[in-house]
């Protein structure tokens, strides 16, 4: 986490079933740490219900369309 230039923005997606962050309590771990380095621009999108291939459930448009939306938003400040 330490080399992860601060300013970088970075989008983390997942489902509130997923169960490789134990119901969000990895996933809590995750983002305190990237907030706690420094990390200046951390996005967190938490889909209720979802598990683990959020790219492959079946609101899947909903969430690509997210991350596009985020891409933009992220391109556009950036500019």
């Amino acid at each position: 986490i330490a080399a992860i230039p601060k300013a970088l923005p970075i989008y983390v997606v997942s489902g509130t079933e997923d169960p490789v962050h134990g119901k969000g309590k990895g996933l809590d771990r995750l983002l305190g740490a990237y907030r706690n380095a420094g990390l200046e621009d951390v996005t967190e999108q938490r889909y209720v219900g979802g598990r683990h291939e959020m790219f492959n459930e079946i609101n899947r448009e909903v969430v690509v369309q997210d991350l596009i939306d985020w891409l933009d938003g992220t391109l556009d400040r950036k500019r």
